[in-house]
């Protein structure tokens, strides 16, 4: 591996997101926002439990007053640190949150400011980088590699025995179409591609016949 690929070796192993750990957010703008859980998650299949060898350290929660006493808001400064270094990470959301006409306090503040600051964190190092670079815009089921995180039924027992019998009728019937479904199903299959392939075996068996 060169050195460019090394460099991005973490980016690129931790970049991808599930979708089913996404949601439509419209405030401020329309985004799709990440399940915080599934990214420590992420994090921690790497690194192992949050606190160790990785986390944040030095945190401090600095409130801001702006134009009133119900315009307040609190800055978060941290270290995000990691098994190969640390980094700063800050966020800054309202103690108060407009409601109607007036103000009401954000009971959650606290953890709303940490909990951005460390998904940010984590973003600088390429998790769910495809979110952030704008690869499920408009549809999060629209990414080509949504795929790699539904997890699929395999071949059954059943399918196996039904396209081992295909292989048995065409080596006597047709050597070239055996040999085809050999290939195919020794590949690894899942339920709904045996399914596929035993309804093409089908068809061809019928081929065969209907050309004798």
């Amino acid at each position: 591996m060169n050195e460019e690929n090394e460099n991005i070796k973490l980016w690129q192993s931790v970049e991808k997101t599930d979708p089913r750990y996404m949601k439509d957010v419209k405030f401020p703008f329309p985004h799709k926002a990440i399940d915080a859980q599934y990214q420590i998650l992420t994090a921690t299949k790497l690194w192992g439990p949050i606190g160790k060898d990785w986390g944040v350290k030095n945190e401090s929660f600095i409130p801001v007053t702006l134009d009133t006493a119900n315009r307040c808001s609190v800055i978060y400064s941290a270290t995000f640190f990691y098994p190969e270094g640390e980094f700063a990470i800050n966020s800054d959301v309202f103690i108060y949150e407009k409601a109607k006409d007036t103000y009401k306090p954000n009971n959650d503040f606290i953890k709303k400011v940490s909990t951005d600051a460390m998904t940010k964190g984590l973003s600088k190092l390429g998790f769910s980088a495809d979110v952030f670079m704008g690869g499920y815009d408009g549809d999060k089921n629209n990414y080509n590699g949504i795929d790699s995180f539904v997890e699929k039924e395999m071949v059954t027992p059943e399918q196996m025995k039904v396209l081992n019998g295909y292989i048995k009728d065409f080596e006597l019937l047709s050597p070239k179409t055996a040999a085809w479904v050999k290939k195919k199903i020794g590949q690894g299959q899942t339920k709904e591609q045996a399914q596929g392939n035993i309804e093409q075996c089908k068809t061809a068996k019928q081929g065969i016949k209907d050309k004798k």
